[in-house]
C-alpha cells in the first residue's frame, strides 16, 4: 500500500488483491485508518477495478453502508472528512446494489431547508419563491435540480445540515446465488464523473454520471449539478478507498479489489 497512498491504509495485500476485513462490530477494515492518493486535477475522472465479496458478505445489514470509494475536490482539504464537505462523490454496493452518490453538506444554505419529507424550514414561508443565490447545495436541502434518484436532508446540528443524493441498480448485481451475479465471483465495476458547466456565472446541471457492471451501463445522465459559481474552479483531486460501516459489521466479512485504475479525462 505504497505507490503514493498515504494517511496510514488498512486492509492487507492477498495475492494482487486489496482485502478489506471487517470484525464482528468494526467500522474499518482491520488495519487502521483510511488510504487516499491524490489525482491529477481535473473536472472529470473515473476508477475501474475487479471486486468480489466474501460468500457470506452482508454488508452493514441495513440499508445504508458501506461506504467504500470517494472522489474529493481542491474545495477541500487534504485530510477532510468526506463526509461533510464541499463536495464529495460515492461509489459503493449497498444491499447488493452498485451505487452513485454525492454530497456537498459545507454548501448548505440554512436559511431555506427541504427536508426529505418535502417540508421546509425558513424560506420566508414559501420554498418555491425564496432567492437563493449560487451560494447553496445542489444534493439535496436548497433544491433538486437535475436528475434526481435518492435523495437525503437532515439536521446534524444547529443550524447544520446534511445534504446528499444518490442513484443506484434496479435489481441487484451482487446476488447469494452462484450464476453470473454472484458475489463471491469477480466483477467489474466501472465508475465516471463529469462536473457541470457554469455559464453566465450560473451552475448548469449538464454534468455526467456513468456506472458499468461487467461492461453494461447500469447507471447514465447527463442532467446533472455538482457545483454552483461559487465554486467554478473546483475540480476532483482525491481518490480515497475508504470502507466504513458506521453501525459495525454485524458478520466477519471481507471484499477484495484487484485491478484498480483511477484516471481523469472522457469515459473510458
Amino acid at each position: 500500500m505504497s505507490r503514493g497512498w498515504y494517511d496510514g491504509p488498512s486492509g492487507t495485500i492477498t495475492g494482487s488483491a486489496f482485502e478489506c476485513a471487517f470484525a464482528v462490530g468494526a467500522t474499518s477494515c482491520t488495519g487502521g485508518k483510511p488510504a487516499r492518493h491524490p489525482i491529477t486535477p481535473s473536472d472529470r475522472v473515473y476508477v475501474s477495478m475487479m471486486i468480489r465479496f466474501s460468500a457470506n458478505w452482508v454488508g452493514s445489514g441495513r440499508a445504508y453502508h458501506p461506504h467504500m470509494f470517494h472522489f474529493t475536490t481542491n474545495k477541500d482539504g487534504t485530510y477532510v472528512g468526506p463526509a461533510t464537505s464541499h463536495l464529495t462523490l460515492y461509489v459503493e454496493v449497498v444491499g447488493g446494489r452498485p451505487m452513485l452518490a454525492l454530497q456537498d453538506s459545507l454548501n448548505v444554505d440554512p436559511a431555506c431547508v427541504l427536508r426529505n419529507n418535502d417540508t421546509f424550514v425558513g424560506c420566508g414561508g414559501n420554498f418555491a419563491t425564496y432567492p437563493f443565490t449560487e451560494n447553496r447545495s445542489v444534493a439535496s436541502c436548497n433544491g433538486l435540480s437535475g436528475d434526481v434518484d435518492g435523495r437525503d436532508c437532515f439536521s446534524t446540528g444547529t443550524n447544520t445540515w446534511y445534504s446528499a443524493r444518490a442513484w443506484d441498480t434496479a435489481q441487484p448485481w451482487f446476488t447469494d446465488t452462484a450464476g453470473p451475479a454472484y458475489k463471491a465471483d469477480w466483477h467489474r465495476l466501472e465508475a465516471y464523473f463529469e462536473l457541470n458547466t457554469i455559464q453566465g456565472g450560473v451552475g448548469v446541471p449538464d454534468g455526467k454520471i456513468r456506472l458499468r457492471m461487467d461492461g453494461q451501463t447500469v447507471i447514465s445522465s447527463d442532467r446533472m449539478l455538482f457545483r454552483t459559481n461559487q465554486h467554478a474552479d473546483m475540480v476532483f483531486n482525491q481518490f480515497l478507498m475508504l470502507p466504513y460501516i458506521g453501525d459495525g459489521s454485524p458478520v466477519v466479512q471481507s471484499f477484495q479489489v484487484d485491478q484498480l485504475k483511477v484516471g481523469t479525462g472522457a469515459v473510458p
